[in-house]
């Protein structure tokens, strides 16, 4: 089984919660009224994705800055980043590319996955950040950009996903570089200690 690490940020009434449940739950009825999250919340979901076993332990972020200190640790043994904004809600928007994008780049780890999400397109009426506007932002700073609907549902479990699917790579990329290193280090002390028993066997000649 591999574990990952996902911690959803933005802001307050972007929805984060929503999308989290519905990826959850996909099924189940929308709630409009959650109450804000206090801290952190830790939510988990087991899955099998592309023949392995996959447990994402999804980390619900406050909105609010007084929080900041108790996210920040967790930024930095996340596997991956998923940035929330409402499309409806300039404000949410400019949080992003004002303050949160510069977390992420400070705080995650190296090698953290990151993906840019805009929520609520359900109310597309009321958009207020065009989809150029967000892809032309993702872009600069290299984030695959989803749209997403909580309410609905639609391209919920494709971003999250994705994203999976770039943290276990990533993952398992590591663990190769590490087994390649065991293996290096075990045939050096073999070639080592070969080199030492050939040294040996002649002194007793």
């Amino acid at each position: 089984m591999i574990k990952i690490d996902l911690i959803v940020i933005g802001n307050l009434g972007s929805g984060k919660t929503s999308l989290i449940q519905r990826f959850i739950d996909q099924d189940a009825p929308f709630q409009h009224n959650y109450l804000p999250t206090l801290g952190l919340n830790l939510v988990k979901k087991e899955f099998v994705q592309q023949g392995q076993q996959i447990k994402l332990c999804i980390w619900d972020t406050a909105g609010q800055d007084k929080y900041f200190s108790l996210t920040k640790s967790y930024f930095q043994r996340a596997d991956g980043v998923i940035m929330v904004f409402d499309i409806a809600d300039k404000d949410s928007f400019n949080r992003i590319s004002d303050y949160w994008i510069k977390q992420v780049q400070e705080c995650s780890k190296a090698n953290a996955q990151s993906i840019l999400v805009g929520n609520k397109i359900d109310l597309c009426e009321k958009r207020q950040v065009k989809f150029l506007e967000a892809q032309e932002f993702s872009q600069k700073y290299k984030l695959p950009y989803f749209e997403v609907s909580a309410k609905t549902g639609d391209g919920v479990q494709e971003a999250f996903n994705f994203l999976s699917r770039k943290c276990t790579e990533c993952i398992e990329t590591e663990v190769n570089e590490v087994q390649h290193l065991q293996i290096d280090s075990e045939n050096k002390s073999k070639g080592f200690q070969g080199c030492v028993n050939t040294i040996m066997s002649i002194w007793k000649k």
